[in-house]
């Protein structure tokens, strides 16, 4: 049996060569394993931004039905308003008709919190993250509006359906007034928002920034389109 030793490194030249060598491969791994993790970083970024832009279109049908439901509502109290007609008379509170009971659909952010909440948002394009913290940002401030919006529109059906079954004395027909008043101006401001929400979702669909929002002066959110300029 032979036993082959290995042979020494003869010389300074060849004991380099060898190192380098060995470091080329390490640095060849090094750069094989960033280029692996880069490709997959890419493809969840892709994935987050496929996500999120769906979540924008899916939550387009509940800001449309929100801004139909809320024109909607808005009808019956004038209707009603009407036919108190300044509590002078009772002859016309016949035509008093329910407070619209139209249900807030509020838009859904869970793909855009579990990207905000994760490694992946440093790498989202900066445009596109300044745009759904912006977006999410306004969500959040709208949701006390949201519950203003239902409890006076619970004191005001409150008055108008006390009125409708038969309690129709000047003290209760001049609350119900207030009362409807007092929804009716929730439901400008709310309407307002509305239309302003459903104007930056389609914004960020387009992948545009959301500048109305820092800058709400350059938006006429009573019809959901930018102000012309000069």
């Amino acid at each position: 049996m032979h036993i082959h030793l290995p042979k020494p490194l003869h010389g300074w030249r060849e004991f380099v060569g060898e190192v380098g060598i060995i470091f080329i491969g390490v640095l060849l791994a090094i750069g094989a394993e960033q280029t692996i993790e880069a490709q997959h970083h890419r493809s969840q970024v892709h994935d987050a931004i496929d996500k999120l832009h769906a979540e924008n279109v899916e939550n387009r049908s509940a800001l449309n039905a929100n801004v139909v439901g809320l024109r909607q509502s808005q009808a019956t109290v004038d209707t009603d308003l009407a036919a108190l007609e300044n509590c002078a008379s009772a002859s016309s509170f016949g035509h008093l008709v329910p407070v619209g009971q139209s249900i807030v659909l509020f838009p859904t952010d869970q793909t855009w919190i579990g990207v905000r909440d994760s490694a992946l948002l440093p790498l989202l394009p900066e445009q596109m993250s300044d745009t759904y913290f912006k977006l999410n940002t306004f969500m959040d401030l709208m949701e006390p509006g949201m519950n203003d919006l239902y409890a006076a529109r619970a004191d005001a059906e409150a008055r108008v359906e006390a009125i409708r079954h038969g309690l129709r004395d000047q003290g209760t027909c001049r609350d119900a007034v207030v009362q409807l008043l007092r929804l009716r101006i929730k439901q400008d401001v709310f309407l307002k928002n509305a239309i302003a929400l459903r104007l930056f979702n389609e914004q960020a669909l387009r992948g545009e920034r959301l500048d109305a929002v820092a800058k709400p002066a350059g938006l006429d959110i009573s019809t959901g389109t930018p102000k012309p300029k000069g």
